[in-house]
This record gives structure tokens, sequence and C-alpha cells, in this order.
């Protein structure tokens, strides 16, 4: 995956984290760390919040890039140690997007973080 895809994927990720409305202290820290690692400054970061929202999933080539991609979405969602209607809403978006139907959207998210309970606020 290339740096443009990369980058693109983190805003997709970001849309997750601020999906139930409030980004608290915890999301702004997994954000940020996930900003250095794809090598983005704490502008551009900046600037990012700045502009207006936009959903562009570059899918990715295979199934097993496409589900690593999905289990991001869910734990970026999850980083707060809730799912909010919304968040759960924002993932199966994406997991249709992404091929898989909300059966398998549910699957994935019990088997990578267990059972989840959606709260419905």
């Amino acid at each position: 995956m290339n740096l443009l895809d990369k980058i693109e994927q983190f805003k997709n990720l970001i849309c997750v984290v601020i999906g139930n409305g409030v980004l608290n202290d915890i999301e702004k820290e997994v954000i940020r760390k996930n900003a250095i690692e794809i090598g983005m400054s704490e502008i551009e970061l900046k600037n990012m919040f700045t502009q207006k929202p936009s959903v562009n999933i570059n899918l990715p080539d295979t199934e097993e890039e496409r589900e690593r991609f999905l289990i991001d979405v869910i734990s970026m969602s999850l980083v707060d140690g809730k799912l909010t209607r919304n968040e759960y809403a924002l993932c199966l978006m994406f997991a249709e997007r992404l091929q898989f139907n909300e059966v398998e959207l549910k699957l994935i998210i019990r088997l990578s973080h267990g059972k989840v309970p959606i709260n419905l606020v």
C-alpha cells in the first residue's frame, strides 16, 4: 500500500472516531500516534480536522487486506471502550463497501474484539 492510500485510509479512520460526535482524549492520542506512524506532521493532522470530512475508501486489493482494514475501523470505533449506534452504522457502511455483509461484520467484531455491546445512544 502506498503512502497516499495509507493517508486516505487514515482519514477514513478519523471519520470513524468522530462518528459519535465526540472526540475524547484517548481517541485524540490514538489518532496522533497513527498519524506519526504514517509520517504525518502535527500541522497536516490539524489541517485534516479543519477540512470537511469525507470518506473515500480505496479498497485494498486482497480479502485479507480488506478484513485487516475493517478490523482497524472496528478498533478505532472501540478505542473509548464503547460502540455507539452511529459508530456501528459507520462500521457497517465500511463493511459493505469492503464487500462484507452485516453477519460477517458481527463475526469479525466478535473474533477480533470479543462480545461487544452496542450502546444505542
